[in-house]
This record gives C-alpha cells, sequence and structure tokens, in this order.
C-alpha cells in the first residue's frame, strides 16, 4: 500500500482516495481499490450469505471484481463518503449508468453520515452501536 493511499486527511484527501480507489477498479485492479479505502474507511456492507460474493468485512475477497450469479455477471462497485464505504454488485447490464449510481450511493452516504448529523446528539446512524 503506498503512503498516498494510507495518508488519513480531511474532505480532499477523501475524494483523492476515492477517485484513486475507483481508478484502481477501472484499470482491474480490484485488491487495490481495496487496499485504498481499508483499513482507515469502515465497511459498512453487511453479511449476506444467501448470495455468492459476501461483501461483508469478513467475506469480501479484495481481488474479486466481478461474479456470475443465476446467469447474471456483476461487477463489484462502491459508494463511499465520511470515511465509509458500501460494497455493492452492479448488474454488468447497468455498467452504463454506473456513474449515475455510484454517484447515487455516493450522495446518500453523505447525506446520511455527514458533518451536519456527526453534530446532532438526537441523530442514530441505526448502526447498532448508539454512538
Amino acid at each position: 500500500m503506498s503512503e498516498q493511499d494510507t495518508a488519513g486527511g480531511g474532505r480532499d484527501d477523501e475524494a483523492a482516495r476515492r477517485a484513486r480507489a475507483r481508478e484502481h477498479i477501472a484499470r482491474g485492479e480490484h485488491g487495490a481499490a481495496w487496499a485504498a479505502l481499508h483499513p482507515l474507511w469502515r465497511n459498512l456492507s453487511a453479511h449476506d450469505d444467501r448470495t455468492p460474493g459476501c461483501l461483508c468485512g469478513a467475506c469480501l475477497k479484495p481481488e474479486v471484481g466481478a461474479l456470475e450469479h443465476q446467469g447474471m455477471r456483476f461487477e463489484r462497485r462502491f459508494g463511499a463518503a465520511c470515511e465509509k464505504v458500501l460494497w455493492f454488485w452492479l448488474p454488468t447490464s447497468l455498467t452504463g449508468r454506473q456513474d449515475e449510481i455510484v454517484a447515487r450511493v455516493d450522495a446518500d452516504l453523505a447525506a446520511r453520515y455527514g458533518a451536519q448529523n456527526e453534530d446532532d446528539e438526537d441523530y442514530d446512524d441505526e448502526d447498532g452501536d448508539d454512538e
């Protein structure tokens, strides 16, 4: 992992880290994409044993960037904001809309976990840790 990938920082660093991870994915370097975000960012993907390719922290295989399930092909993508990352499988039939989909996931994460919520004592992020 490079010094760039491990350096902490503010929102500009977060945007740069997210962009680096997406560049790695575009080059098929899925393990490097994962390394750019892990371990500094919290993986929000829940365990799912109903389908192959669980993306929770315990099951995610960093080097696996694509899979086939029930005749459909999927590519691993992520949304990220506020030092949190949500990995998901995108059907290849939607890769033409991936920028739009990923941007929406980024925006939803920013709205849910953004700075405006961190200062609100009554805000519950519903992750079960009451923090």
